[in-house]
């Protein structure tokens, strides 16, 4: 069960790094000498995911737009996924007491 939570954590963390890569490349989108990333993930064995940003070409805002919202949405699931492992938690918990 703790394995199932710092595995949610990891890809918490990289739906963050999502959202902070976007949110960077929005904000400096009319600069002339910005250095376009992308948040990319990896999956390690029995750690969960390893996120970099790595170069990316410039997107369109529409693209932006759809990595925000997948990127949210990742996050929200991870949520969900560790308030569900808790009450589980809780639950085996409670059957012991």
């Amino acid at each position: 069960m703790i394995q199932g939570l710092s595995t949610s954590h990891s890809g918490l963390r990289f739906a963050q790094e999502r959202l902070r890569s976007i949110a960077h490349h929005i904000a400096n989108r009319t600069t002339t000498e910005m250095a376009s990333g992308r948040a990319s993930g990896h999956e390690r064995r029995e750690v969960g995911v390893a996120s970099e940003v790595v170069p990316a070409a410039r997107r369109h805002r529409g693209e932006d737009a759809v990595e925000m919202i997948a990127a949210g949405e990742h996050f929200a699931a991870g949520v969900r996924v560790v308030q569900t492992q808790d009450e589980m938690l809780g639950a085996l918990l409670d059957s012991e007491g």
